[in-house]
């Protein structure tokens, strides 16, 4: 049996062991069998964490957490009860921003899943400021670069609350969002969608193209202002523009006997809409008449015009008669009358008969 030397080392308090007796070295130890007193930190293996001091992680992945639901937990120990602890998470395929309650209840706080969608929950009562793009040049933006979606939905807004604060712009060096220069579109559900400039001073301005020429500019009066013409209900022609109506011999008749109306004696047939009412103005110079004229002269107005009944008065030239007579519109039909409402028109005028009428009526 071979022979072996053992001895205790008062200098480095270890048990040292030697086969020879003049050569020892450190008896070999199961750490499994340590059951008292601490181990020097600076005895470990420098990669291994350190629960009581800051670690350093270095190398191309200096840390990795493999799990089916594996997260990052913070305790910042100065703060209230259940305001505490915050986590970072992966689950379900998410990366995730959580708060969590003593007890370890866990809410969602931001959601980003793998497509790239973002979902940010507000706690009830609270002020959130959310800035996705510092560039001095454009400012905070919100984009949709997705061209596969429609422009339509390219940015949507909601409030499950269904009032008030669906946006809100200030400027920063501000301290409230109702400061001078702040601006909001609140939705009140059914009540739709209103603009707000909090100073009453202020004006809302809608640009295209350029910031520096509004196309509409409400006042602080309430007074609109547009840079371009108001175009109502669909129609082709803005408000205030009158519409050529082009000759047609068709456009002229009469309820008995004839009424030619060649195309240099339409002088002028043009009308104008607004809302719904319906501006004419008709001007028949040297027109004709047949033989046994009834008591209307008649004009068929535009196709979009369907009216209510409605009267007027005119100028009415036949021969060397002139007078007065009186108008009368009935769905697409415009009757001109003599003076005395049942008297026929004067019969065989040759380039004779004049027509001067301007007015206006209710339309359907």
């Amino acid at each position: 049996m071979a022979t072996r030397w053992m001895k205790w080392n008062e200098g480095t308090h270890i048990f040292e062991y030697s086969t020879d007796g003049i050569t020892f070295n450190p008896l070999p130890l199961d750490a499994s069998i340590l059951t008292q007193g601490v181990i020097d930190p600076a005895r470990l293996p420098p990669g291994l964490p350190n629960l009581g001091g800051d670690n350093v992680y270095t190398g191309a992945v200096p840390i990795s957490l493999e799990n089916a639901a594996p997260f990052l937990q913070y305790k910042e120990t100065d703060q209230a009860a259940d305001q505490k602890i915050a986590r970072l998470a992966v689950d379900g395929g998410s990366f995730k921003i959580q708060s969590l309650t003593d007890a370890l209840v866990a809410t969602d706080l931001l959601v980003l899943n793998k497509s790239g969608g973002l979902v940010i929950t507000c706690s009830a009562g609270q002020n959130h400021y959310f800035l996705f793009n510092n560039n001095a040049a454009i400012g905070a933006t919100i984009r949709n670069s997705n061209a596969g979606i429609s422009a339509s939905a390219e940015l949507s807004l909601f409030n499950d609350a269904g009032m008030r604060g669906l946006l809100k712009v200030f400027s920063s060096a501000h301290s409230s969002a109702l400061a001078r220069d702040s601006f909001q579109a609140i939705g009140y559900g059914a009540g739709g969608l209103q603009f707000w400039a909090t100073d009453a001073a202020a004006s809302i301005s809608f640009f295209t193209a350029s910031n520096t020429n509004p196309r509409l500019v409400i006042n602080a009066a309430g007074n609109a202002i547009f840079s371009g013409n108001i175009v109502e209900q669909g129609r082709a022609a803005a408000i205030g523009y009158w519409i050529a109506v082009p000759y047609s011999a068709a456009t002229y008749g009469a309820n008995a006997g004839i009424w030619t109306v060649q195309s240099s004696d339409q002088n002028t047939y043009s009308y104008m809409l607004l809302g719904k009412t319906f501006f004419f103005d008709v001007r028949i110079i040297n027109s004709s008449t047949g033989a046994g004229m009834g008591t209307a002269l008649t004009m068929t107005l535009p196709s979009v015009i369907a009216s209510n009944v409605t009267s007027g008065t005119y100028h009415l030239r036949e021969g060397a008669t002139q007078e007065i007579g009186m108008w009368h519109v009935s769905g697409s039909t415009l009757n001109f009358f003599r003076s005395s409402y049942l008297t026929a028109h004067v019969s065989s005028q040759a380039d004779a008969v004049d027509i001067r009428c301007t007015g206006f009526f209710q339309i359907n």
